[in-house]
């Protein structure tokens, strides 16, 4: 038998093996490495048509499939998938995708990748004979993992019953304990495990990154709670490599929008950074932050097809509406606006539990209410239109408030609130604290402390805590913060 004779060649674009075999068609199978696919291809599938005198097709069944195979098998680590990014555009049109990567731990969190980016209402996915039949060491025997195998030691028609009988993947229905117990055992054994850190230390009590979320970020105009929830998006990117789409039409031109997060990510203004800097900072998050904004319509519906577009090519971890007071509504004559926001929201609650992703929403409250001394209370959800609605729906509610506005506009004082949480066990409580904004960085920090977040050059270990305040509080020096509001 002849060896193992091809490689990867370094730096080379990363593509599907096999991708030319979709076509026009709108049936495909996924494996985790070539010889599955070829597996897959000598049970039949994939194979031409093959038409009678008649004109009829006699093996729709095997060719309506193009079968092809990612380009570099599954690991245990993160699942970045960066060959969708080049080969989205073969995946849109189909209708039904089955996966069928290995059957190990690696192979199951690329086939949950996967089944996130390319749309779980139109996936399958494959489960392996039970039968042990695979030889190991001492004289053992184990299931088969991959399609290769059950070629090898069940031959062609396991095979084929493999990949007829993939199963739906359960959207909606009755959930079982028995089906759901070995997961369940999994976490009992490993102990809670918290959701994902915001990387901002002083917030992690109070607030994680929870997928599948609803998040809403609430505050008065021009106060900054955009500012603070995209810097808490750039911050999770830097550290963790995060992306994020995002509709901001008060943002609009996407370049003003780019421009605020290069300032962030850099720490300075732009007229105070080098083209490097701004290069460096633009190449980076070109990466990780894609600005969606209609041309025409700017509805819930629409901006949800650019969202799912992203997490399809880009692999999106969340996504943000910003604001959804702008949106362009679709409700009825006849709908009560609770009745309408119920709808809404439970539509953005299945986007986000089918994608995976952190659903961040912002709203701005309606006219306020000063207090005698001139201030604006702390804005809650009964201040939005709708206000009982939202904190029906929401799972997470964050309140951005900057408690000295009304003596000095520029006094760089935050105090976030967290005004619902719904799973405490996972991380986060009720409660409030504070954040300094220093203005001439662009960046949070905590007021005790002194620690910036947002900083690239921390998370890449190339600074110590304190250097980016050289030795100092942030606080400790009037003139630091300079005297430019950036809101």
């Amino acid at each position: 038998m002849a060896g193992k004779n091809f490689k990867m060649v370094k730096d080379a674009e990363l593509i599907f093996f096999n991708l030319g075999s979709i076509g026009d068609k709108k049936h495909c199978i996924i494996t985790e490495g070539e010889i599955d696919c070829m597996s897959a291809y000598e049970a039949g599938f994939g194979h031409e048509k093959e038409i009678d005198a008649d004109g009829v097709v006699i093996n729709d069944d095997f060719s309506k499939w193009g079968v092809v195979s990612v380009p570099n098998g599954a690991s245990k680590g993160s699942q970045k998938l960066e060959y969708l990014d080049s080969c989205s555009d073969w995946f849109v049109g189909l209708h039904e995708i089955i996966v069928a990567t290995d059957g190990d731990e690696a192979g199951l969190a690329l086939r949950d990748e996967l089944v996130r980016r390319l749309g779980v209402e139109r996936c399958r996915i494959v489960n392996y004979p039970l039968e042990e039949v695979v030889p190991v060491k001492d004289g053992q025997k184990r299931r088969c993992k991959d399609l290769n195998e059950v070629l090898q030691y069940l031959g062609r028609d396991v095979v084929v019953n493999v990949i007829n009988n993939a199963q739906n993947i359960p959207v909606d229905g009755v959930y079982y304990l028995e089906d759901i117990f070995p997961t369940m055992l999994a976490n009992f054994k490993n102990g809670v495990q918290l959701a994902p850190t915001t990387r901002f230390t002083v917030m992690d009590d109070y607030f994680r990154w929870k997928k599948g979320d609803l998040n809403l970020f609430v505050g008065y105009g021009n106060h900054g709670k955009t500012f603070f929830a995209l810097q808490l998006m750039l911050t999770k990117s830097i550290w963790d490599g995060w992306k994020w789409a995002i509709f901001s039409p008060e943002n609009y031109p996407a370049n003003d929008f780019y421009d605020d997060l290069v300032e962030m990510y850099v720490g300075k203004w732009l007229k105070n950074m080098t083209e490097e800097e701004y290069t460096e900072a633009c190449h980076f998050i070109s990466e990780h932050i894609f600005y969606v904004y209609p041309e025409d319509e700017h509805d819930v519906n629409s901006i949800n097809e650019r969202f799912r577009y992203l997490v399809m090519k880009k692999g999106v971890d969340g996504v943000m509406i910003d604001p959804f007071n702008q949106l362009d509504h679709l409700q009825k004559a006849y709908q009560r606006e609770d009745q309408y926001l119920s709808e809404i929201f439970k539509d953005l609650k299945r986007f986000a539990l089918l994608n995976n992703v952190c659903y961040n929403i912002i709203a701005h409250p309606k006219n306020p209410s000063y207090n005698q001394d001139k201030s604006l209370p702390v804005v809650d959800m009964y201040d939005i239109a709708g206000g009982a609605a939202w904190g029906n729906k929401m799972d997470q509610i964050i309140s951005y408030y900057r408690p000295n506005f009304h003596v000095d506009k520029n006094d760089p004082s935050v105090q976030i609130y967290i005004q619902k949480l719904k799973r405490k066990r996972t991380g986060g409580q009720l409660g409030d604290f504070p954040l300094t904004l220093v203005w001439r960085n662009k960046r949070f920090a905590d007021p005790i402390t002194g620690d910036v977040y947002c900083d690239p050059l921390l998370a890449a270990g190339k600074v110590a805590k304190q250097e980016s305040f050289n030795g100092r509080l942030p606080y400790a020096d009037n003139a630091y913060f300079g005297d430019e509001d950036p809101f």
